[in-house]
C-alpha cells in the first residue's frame, strides 16, 4: 500500500492517521461522557395537577451560576436561579438555591434517569419543594420528583425533562402548562 501512495502524498497520510488516531483516543479516554449515577425516583407525577400538590413553590427563572458539590461521594449541583415570577406559593427573595443530584465532575457527566442538572444561562418553570438536609448550609430548594418538575423555557414552548409520564411528556407549551398550574 505504501507504494502505491505517491512520496509527496505519504507524509499527508501519516498526518491524517495521526490526527485520527488522537481523535479517537480522546473520544475513548478523555472527552466528557454521560454516566448514569443508577438512582431512580420513588415516584412517579402522572399530572401537573398531582405534581403542584406537592411542590411549595411553582417559579420561572434562569439558572445564573452553578456550584459542583461532592457530599458522601454523592455528586451534587446547586443552582443559583434568579426568580422572575413566582407562579404558585409565597417567596420574598428574588434569587435561590436549588439543589440537584448529578452534574459535571470535570470528567463526565454524571444523570440521573438520563437527565443531566440544568445549564446555566437556560430558563425553567420548576415545581420545587424546600429542601431537608446537610449537603448545602443555606436554605435551598428541590425539583419535585428529582427531575421530574422541571420544564426548560424556550420561547412559548417547553421541554419536559427525560422519562417522565405521559402526563406529563405531552406538555409542549407554556402557556398550556401555566393553564394547568392555575
Amino acid at each position: 500500500m505504501i507504494k502505491a501512495i505517491k512520496p509527496k502524498a505519504f507524509p499527508l497520510v501519516v498526518a491524517l492517521l495521526v490526527v485520527m488516531l488522537m481523535a479517537g483516543l480522546y473520544i475513548s479516554f478523555l472527552a466528557p461522557k454521560e454516566m448514569e449515577l443508577g438512582i431512580s425516583v420513588d415516584h412517579a407525577y402522572a399530572s401537573v395537577d398531582e405534581m403542584k400538590k406537592d411542590a411549595e413553590l411553582i417559579v420561572e427563572g434562569t439558572t445564573l451560576s452553578q456550584e459542583t458539590i461532592r457530599y458522601e461521594g454523592v455528586l451534587f449541583t446547586a443552582s443559583t436561579i434568579k426568580v422572575e415570577k413566582v407562579l404558585n406559593g409565597e417567596l420574598q427573595q428574588e434569587e435561590i438555591t436549588v439543589l440537584e443530584t448529578g452534574g459535571f465532575d470535570g470528567k463526565n457527566h454524571l444523570t440521573m434517569e438520563h437527565n443531566r442538572v440544568m445549564d446555566t444561562s437556560d430558563r425553567y418553570i420548576l415545581f420545587l419543594e424546600k429542601y431537608e438536609g446537610s449537603v448545602v448550609e443555606n436554605d435551598a430548594y428541590v425539583i419535585t420528583g428529582a427531575y421530574q418538575g422541571r420544564f426548560k423555557v424556550n420561547g412559548d414552548q417547553l421541554e419536559p425533562a427525560e422519562h417522565v409520564s405521559k402526563g406529563l411528556d405531552n406538555i409542549d407549551s407554556k402557556q398550556e402548562l401555566l393553564t394547568n398550574i392555575k
